[in-house]
Formats: structure tokens, C-alpha cells, sequence
């Protein structure tokens, strides 16, 4: 990942987080219509730059907050030599907490979606997918009151960004020229 990928991965999470603190304070439909259209504008910006491998604009989409320093920071942990390893454990990792809190959410098993979003909880924050790790621990709590309509309220939008994530993760292995 390019430093100028980083810059345009926060640079975009600012234009998010402004459009977000927008929607915060539109009080009127004027306001409000507008607020759609600068979202519809950032969507479009995003698109524009499907090339950046830090942020593939699918990613862009489905993840409210990323932090694309805090991704980096993670891959730089382990150097150069680990960073494929890394990868491809959180690739693994996420798919896997991906398929058990989807699968532990129609079913109701609190156990087991209480250890997939434990898990996401840590993982997702360390790689900067900081709206992620909120869902993460609001389903939680809901897992740990076995609170069925909170998780119903929750999961699709968890399961949504983690999707992004998980596209994020990929595009960095291929970029990398480590994906399978």
C-alpha cells in the first residue's frame, strides 16, 4: 500500500464522517435531499477510484469508517517477511467469523455468535475497520442479553461491512501478489 493510497483511504473516510455529521444536523427535507445527493456524489468519487488497492470502491460502499493508517500500521507490524502470513490469517480469520455470525444468527446460538463478534471485536479494529468493530460489540451485547431482535437489526449491516473488509484484505493480497 502506496502512502498515497493511505492519504486517499482517510481522505475519503473524512468526506464520509462529513457527510455522516451532516446527516446529524439536517433539519429540514431541503437539507436532507441535499445531504443525498453530496452521499450520491461521494459514492461516485469512490468509483472513480476502483483502482486504489487500500480501498476498492465496493469496499468504499459497505464500510462506514475505515482507517486506512491504522490497516498499514497493522500490516508493518510483522515487516515484510510476515506480511503475506499476516494476510492470509486475516483473510482466514475474518471468512471464518464471517460464516459462524451468520450462521449463530439464525439460529439463535448465543455462544457461538458471542465468540464470533469477540473475535471480530479484536480483529476488525486492528485492521481499521472501525465502524465494524462498533457493530461488532453492539451485536455482542446483543448476543450476551440473547436480544433476537437486536441481532436481527444488526446482523445484516455487520455482515455487510465485513464483506468490505474482507474485499479490502483480498485487494491487498493481490496487489501484494499473494492471493491464491
Amino acid at each position: 500500500m502506496t502512502d498515497q493510497s493511505i492519504r486517499l483511504a482517510a481522505a475519503l473516510d473524512l468526506l464520509d464522517e462529513a457527510i455522516r455529521g451532516l446527516e446529524r444536523i439536517a433539519r429540514t427535507p431541503i437539507e436532507r435531499s441535499e445531504i443525498e445527493v453530496l452521499k450520491a456524489a461521494a459514492v461516485r468519487l469512490s468509483t472513480a477510484f476502483r483502482t486504489n488497492p487500500a480501498r476498492p470502491a465496493s469496499s468504499l460502499q459497505l464500510m462506514r469508517v475505515f482507517d486506512g493508517a491504522r490497516f498499514q500500521h497493522l500490516l508493518d507490524l510483522g515487516g515484510p517477511e510476515y506480511r503475506s502470513l499476516l494476510l492470509d490469517r486475516l483473510s482466514d480469520d475474518l471468512q471464518t467469523a464471517r460464516r459462524t455470525a451468520s450462521l449463530a444468527a439464525q439460529t439463535l446460538d448465543w455462544a457461538q455468535l458471542r465468540g464470533a463478534t469477540h473475535v471480530l471485536i479484536s480483529l476488525v479494529g486492528s485492521a481499521g475497520a472501525l465502524s465494524l468493530q462498533s457493530l461488532s460489540e453492539q451485536l455482542n451485547a446483543n448476543a450476551n442479553a440473547e436480544d433476537a431482535t437486536g441481532v436481527a437489526g444488526l446482523v445484516g449491516e455487520l455482515l455487510g461491512e465485513l464483506d468490505g473488509l474482507i474485499a479490502v484484505v483480498a485487494a491487498t493480497k493481490r496487489q501484494d501478489g499473494t492471493a491464491a
